[in-house]
């Protein structure tokens, strides 16, 4: 079906490839196929677009639904920049499309011998995920999640005595200053910390400073949860890194009393 994904398998197979330069790749017969069926995408007719991807396989609807998606009624332009020849029998063209939006899409196209002429039976289509921007601060319920889910790790890693759930949801900064063993003999009292439920379960924190860059380019948070009759102060830094913002060093320091309980245990 047109939005299948084309998986290659390892195998002892004979594949050709040819990459394109910044103009794409020579015209061939993959390309002179694509381009009617491109043609007809910049048409900006959603209607008439879904009708070709029926060829392919699937539903009208499912074809106009595909088209939305994607947004492929806007494509401006499209560089095929590789393809590729499997056994002589299979073949895949792949192109960057540019969209009136500013937008970008990658295009696969899938081909196979029939009566010795290629013929294209599906297209894939996928959009690079939306990332947070580096340069651009968390706004409040961005930094208020940031900050949970760093406490959630630091309260399960006191609950499991144990630094891997905050290692595993730290940035390589964080774990390029010890390994988890050096982390789990140098925990600073954590583990002492007695976690019954879930504390922050109704519990928001207060941020004392406001969001803000470091001088390092770091996300710096500092606030505190009030939990029960215990104030747990934080200062939290980050790094961007997969398109998100990951621990990077934190100071956790839970005040007055050593028991942290779930709001309804504590009966507050």
């Amino acid at each position: 079906m047109f939005f299948a994904a084309f998986a290659l398998v390892a195998a002892s197979c004979d594949y050709q490839y040819q990459l394109g330069n910044s103009r794409g790749i020579s015209d061939n017969a993959l390309t002179r196929q694509a381009e009617p069926v491109v043609a007809v995408f910049k048409a900006g007719d959603a209607d008439r677009a879904a009708g070709e991807l029926t060829r392919f396989g699937g539903s009208k609807d499912e074809a106009l639904s595909f088209v939305q998606l994607y947004g492929l009624t806007q494509i401006r332009s499209v560089t095929w920049t590789n393809v590729s020849y499997r056994n002589g029998n299979t073949a895949r063209l792949v192109g960057k499309a540019d969209l009136q939006s500013g937008r970008t899409l990658t295009l696969d196209l899938d081909y196979a011998k029939d009566g010795g002429a290629w013929a294209m039976h599906s297209i894939n289509a996928t959009a690079p995920a939306e990332e947070p921007a580096k340069d651009k601060l968390p706004d409040g319920p961005a930094a208020v999640a940031i900050a949970r889910t760093t406490m959630d790790a630091v309260l399960e890693s006191a609950r499991r005595k144990t630094m891997a759930p905050l290692y595993e949801t730290s940035s390589s900064v964080f774990k390029s200053y010890q390994s988890l063993a050096q982390y789990d003999a140098n925990q600073g009292g954590l583990f002492e910390l007695r976690v019954h439920g879930d504390p922050l379960v109704g519990h928001t924190p207060i941020f004392t400073t406001a969001p803000e860059f470091m001088a390092n380019g770091m996300l710096a948070l500092r606030g505190y949860y009030v939990i029960g009759t215990t104030r747990a102060r934080f200062a939290f830094a980050y790094a961007f890194e997969g398109g998100e913002w990951r621990l990077a060093s934190l100071l956790f320091k839970p005040e007055e009393l050593p028991v942290v309980k779930a709001a309804v245990e504590s009966g507050r």
